[in-house]
């Protein structure tokens, strides 16, 4: 007969209590014709008011003729979990340093921080101006190793503008942009020969 109502219950403790949550049947999509090929999918729609707090859900599906599995038991574990997380990371740029170990080579050094940073979730880059154009430092997706460092290549101006990305697995991003172009010559001058001149009296 199709599928005829979806009950969803929610609980913060792992299962150990659960509650029954209204659901709008507007909110719902429910296929009513059972024929035909492969399962039935339908989806329901739910309100998260909490955040930073694990949600474990399960549902109950009946048909039209009301039929369908028992409500959870305190006790058992959830189908599904889902945490709503809207914090930005948070996102802080050092001043980077020449690398004593080798020549035309800074180390860039950040700090990155949430709860639930995304793998390699983090992105140097550089440009000549303020409104750019940005060019990657390394990879695109770096580790949140705290440092990278970054080999000068001759194209690269005296002065340039920086930016660390940072991003979380819930698609929340973060950046931080130095508001002054940073000094990044390494060339060390070189005295080629002195010669004298009489001066002026």
């Amino acid at each position: 007969s199709g599928l005829g109502a979806v009950d969803v219950f929610v609980t913060l403790d792992e299962g150990r209590t659960w509650e029954k949550v209204p659901v709008d049947p507007s909110a719902a999509i429910l296929p009513v014709d059972a024929r035909g090929p492969g399962p039935l999918r339908g989806s329901v729609t739910v309100q998260l008011n909490q955040e930073a707090k694990p949600y474990g859900f399960y549902l109950v599906v009946k048909n039209r003729a009301g039929l369908g599995k028992a409500p959870p038991h305190p006790g058992d574990l959830p189908q599904l979990r889902v945490e709503l997380d809207r914090t930005l990371p948070e996102a802080k740029l050092m001043k980077p340093e020449p690398d004593p170990s080798q020549p035309n080579a800074l180390v860039m050094r950040w700090t990155a921080t949430d709860l639930h940073l995304a793998p390699n979730p983090v992105s140097l880059q550089w440009a000549p101006a303020k409104e750019g154009p940005w060019q990657f430092i390394g990879e695109p997706q770096l580790p949140n190793t705290g440092y990278h460092v970054w080999r000068l290549t001759p194209d690269i101006p005296a002065s340039v503008y920086l930016r660390l990305t940072v991003r979380d697995v819930a698609g929340n991003k973060a950046e931080a942009e130095t508001e002054q172009p940073v000094l990044v010559d390494l060339t060390v001058p070189v005295l080629g020969g002195i010669s004298l001149q009489p001066g002026a009296r």
